[in-house]
């Protein structure tokens, strides 16, 4: 079956290059979906999760990433690193839901212990990373779309006028495309800005890292990171943090008012 797949690419290349999109197996397919996971998700690094949630040593974040348990886990170092969540023994599960485990892992069934033990940046140049504080949660639970359908429609600006004609203001004549390397994406720079209205008009960038990592800036001072954490071939789990940057501190009214924004900005994608 793997050559089935490998020949339903090469017709979609030309000179080992894409010739244009790929083909409908691949949003849709469980082989095609099984090979990503051995490959795309395997073999690069992958968004799995956000820093903030991680505040002390010993605090564990369990997720699933190409069908596989991951443990993300703040070492007594204040590092974030990541593991098999998974006891080398019997292969039981370690952890089952996020909390703190103090200094030591340890397996419920025979209590094996393990000790806690490491392009996209020119997009940014504008922007303190230093200095971003997450404001804002919207978790979205799991979409029935496939990943790279969540990552596609993020980068293209042809969708918004139709799509979020309510929502936005933000002309397509006035967007540009964005290739540096990995990094994938679409801007638009607005002359006549209105951060108070109750649609997006501003000044944004939509940015993508292969393979899942996608991040937004707002200005003025605001920032969008998205998780999307591919669950199936037609299924993704997405959650969206909300960010600002120093010097633009938004009051309770404001952070409500940009969650809402967005989560009907999503939610008119997730229609779609």
């Amino acid at each position: 079956m793997e050559k089935n797949i490998q020949d339903t690419l090469s017709q979609f290349l030309k000179n080992n290059m894409p010739a244009h999109g790929l083909p409908a197996v691949a949003y849709t397919d469980e082989e095609f979906w099984m090979k990503e996971c051995s490959t795309v998700f395997s073999d690069n690094w992958v968004f799995a999760g956000f820093a903030h949630e991680l505040n002390k040593p010993g605090d564990v974040l369990p997720i699933t990433l190409a069908g596989k348990p991951i443990l993300l886990i703040k070492n007594i170092n204040g590092k974030i690193v990541a593991f098999h969540n998974v006891c080398s023994h019997r292969c039981l599960k370690l952890v089952n839901e996020p909390k703190n485990v103090g200094k030591i892992i340890n397996c419920p069934y025979h209590a094996w212990s393990y000790d806690l033990v490491a392009p996209l940046i020119r997009q940014l140049k504008d922007v303190n990373l230093e200095k971003i504080y997450p404001v804002a949660t919207l978790d979205f639970g799991e979409i029935f779309a496939n990943w790279k359908f969540l990552i596609e429609n993020y980068i293209e600006p042809y969708h918004v006028q139709f799509v979020h004609k309510k929502t936005t203001s933000q002309p397509l004549k006035d967007h540009y495309t964005i290739v540096d390397g990995i990094c994938y994406g679409s801007g638009v720079d607005l002359k006549e800005e209105d951060a108070s209205s109750g649609n997006l008009s501003v000044s944004s960038r939509y940015l993508s890292l292969f393979p899942n990592f996608i991040i937004g800036t707002y200005f003025p001072g605001q920032i969008g990171v998205y998780l999307n954490n591919p669950v199936g071939p037609g299924l993704t789990s997405q959650k969206r943090i909300i960010y600002t940057t120093e010097d633009h501190n938004l009051t309770k009214v404001e952070i409500e008012k940009q969650k809402n924004l967005w989560w009907k900005v999503h939610k008119e994608d997730h229609e779609i």
